[in-house]
């Protein structure tokens, strides 16, 4: 912020879905980061961060057009970068998270410079792997984290005179984890065991039960117990302890593998003392939701010692569930009488897969804790989506469909929709006339308490476009790049992505901004696009022509075309140094 209310704001690079975490490389000799780009749909990706570039969303995602898994190319369109590496959904990795680049000298040499990233759903973390003809694959690096424990955030870091991966997750409220090379012969056993029960009134007997415990050589185990309690320690597999003094206490099992290698591990137990109890009062269990309402989180709890559990020991978590992963909602908060806004789905694909999780944890005078969960689901709803005539082509919600379709929605849920005119399959050319519900061309649709049909009405229009207001430009003169003619899509422009990116002064799909100087410009070019101008010549001769343009990065090229013939060939567009830096092309 250069002054109060005046940001200075610069584009690095654009056409990312959901860039959800950067990397830098610590080993290059100059800035370079990947970023792991969350997909919609079909493709998880991994971009190279570079200046200027368009990684093409929301018209692209992975290496093919949005949506698709046979309209691909290894070949990026012109304007656009590919990713490095896009990987789809089928098993079961469909949400790609946090990400890391392995420092030299610190794990085994052919690891070093490895960019590890992981996926939230599948539980796993992949190393990057560049094959001879110079493209990336993807390989298991570590394996097994499950849904709880799954990697959200990866980055190296020190423990113990060594550089170990420290990752976070959500499990148990969130932890921080680490995972450490081992170079070692012998590789230390891993402990674990169950106790049941884990509390009681006294006296009363626990088993403890360590089967769970493994080593990754496969050594012979032995097991030390210490109960924590005074007594003895004992030895095996499986072992029984009275507790008869009322206390908390932390038994410790010791697992040794035949070659010194030694891991340990703690578990609570409760002697004298029972968890709370608690419960969700509000929201009741067959409650729905309508996306803004005001949700009231409200419970109690009593405990067996302490009698009734005061609401400064209640903790509240709510997540948003879809499909087989979560996100975070609601921060853990302290106190009873919660209120939070009801949240829309993530997007109108997750409409009839989503719901909300509360979760309310009490804690008694002693330290243990209880959670109680309950399932909060929305209220739904079906909007179809027809077109007069049949099979134009609709964008509902950043999604190219043909109509008829329909959606699951979330009541009060906004969902953006856009009609554009068009060139149907068989060739007629249709312009925009109205849409049922009395909205423009693009507008958004609150989702109403009951199954909506939604209907897009089109003309058939000439194939002829019109100058832009009915008035064209006279030659020699200026044209202005926004105003191209009227007719619709195929007839007086073609621009390949889905919206106006930059939602300025024309409601097309042809993507308009705001110049730095003021005015008007047209961006996001891409290959195979036009853009049509009636004009008046006002008498025969030779013109010079001129253009402004802009560029970041490769640049690219355009050409005029007079009643259909090129009358300009390939004019070079080079990199301007910013996508507002201008430079003239004369011809």
């Amino acid at each position: 912020v250069t002054d109060p209310g005046l940001t200075c704001r610069e584009i690095f690079a654009l056409g990312l879905r959901n860039p959800w975490r950067l990397a830098f490389d610590p080993n290059a000799s100059d800035t370079r980061f990947y970023i792991n780009d969350v997909g919609q749909d079909t493709w998880e990706e991994i971009d190279e961060g570079i200046a200027g570039a368009n990684y093409g969303w929301n018209s692209r995602e992975g290496f093919c057009a949005n949506s698709s898994t046979t309209d691909c190319s290894p070949v990026a369109p012109a304007g656009l970068t590919n990713p490095l590496l896009a990987y789809g959904r089928s098993d079961g990795c469909t949400s790609i998270t946090g990400g890391a680049f392995v420092p030299n000298g610190v794990w085994p040499a052919d690891l070093n410079g490895t960019y590890l990233f992981s996926d939230f759903v599948c539980g796993k973390i992949f190393k990057l792997v560049r094959e001879e003809d110079g493209s990336f694959t993807r390989a298991p690096f570590i394996e097994g984290l499950g849904q709880e424990g799954t990697a959200v955030h990866l980055q190296f870091g020190p423990q113990d005179g060594r550089t170990v991966l420290y990752y976070t997750t959500f499990n148990h409220g969130g932890e921080i984890r680490r995972l450490a090379f081992v170079d070692d012969a012998n590789r230390p056993p891993v402990a674990a065991f169950t106790a049941t029960p884990d509390f009681g009134s006294i006296p009363f007997t626990v088993t403890f039960n360590a089967s769970g415990s493994s080593d990754p050589d496969g050594d012979p185990l032995t097991y030390t117990w210490d109960f924590a309690d005074g007594s003895p320690t004992a030895s095996g597999i499986i072992v029984r302890n009275l507790y008869g003094v009322a206390g908390t206490y932390m038994p410790t099992l010791t697992v040794s593998d035949s070659k010194g290698g030694t891991s340990t591990a703690t578990q609570r137990i409760d002697a004298g003392n029972t968890p709370p109890q608690p419960t969700i009062v509000t929201p009741a269990a067959d409650y729905r939701f309508a996306v803004g309402d005001t949700i009231l989180l409200q419970g109690s709890a009593t405990d067996a010692e302490d009698g009734t559990v005061p609401s400064s020991a209640f903790v509240w978590r709510v997540i948003r569930r879809h499909n087989t992963h979560t996100h975070p909602f609601l921060a853990p908060t302290t106190g009873n009488n919660v209120t939070f806004p009801a949240p829309g789905p993530e997007n109108l694909d997750a409409g009839g897969t989503s719901y909300l999780e509360v979760q309310l944890s009490a804690t008694d005078s002693k330290g243990r804790t209880t959670t109680v969960t309950r399932t909060l689901m929305p209220r739904t709803v079906t909007l179809n989506f027809v077109t007069e005539p049949a099979g134009a082509t609709l964008t509902v919600d950043n999604h190219q469909v043909t109509a008829p379709t329909s959606f699951v929605s979330w009541v009060n849920y906004g969902v953006v929709v856009q009609a554009d005119s068009q060139v149907l399959p068989g060739g007629s050319a249709v312009t925009f006339s109205s849409w049922s519900d009395g909205g423009a061309g693009t507008h958004t649709i609150v989702s109403p308490a009951a199954d909506s049909s939604y209907t897009a009405r089109f003309s058939t229009s000439s194939s002829a476009s019109t100058p832009f207001n009915g008035i064209p430009p006279t030659l020699p003169g200026v044209i202005q790049a926004e105003n191209f003619d009227e007719g619709g899509g195929g007839i007086a422009y073609s621009d390949t992505t889905a919206v106006n990116s930059g939602n300025e002064y024309r409601a097309t799909g042809v993507d308009i901004e705001a110049t730095s100087g003021g005015g008007f410009n047209v961006g996001w070019g891409f290959a195979g696009e036009w853009l049509k101008y009636t004009v008046n010549v006002a008498g025969a001769g030779a013109y010079d022509l001129e253009f402004r343009v802009a560029s970041s990065g490769a640049g690219g090229s355009f050409h005029l075309e007079a009643n259909g013939v090129d009358i300009t060939g390939p004019l070079t567009v080079p990199d301007t140094g910013g996508w507002q830096t201008w430079t003239n092309i004369r011809r």
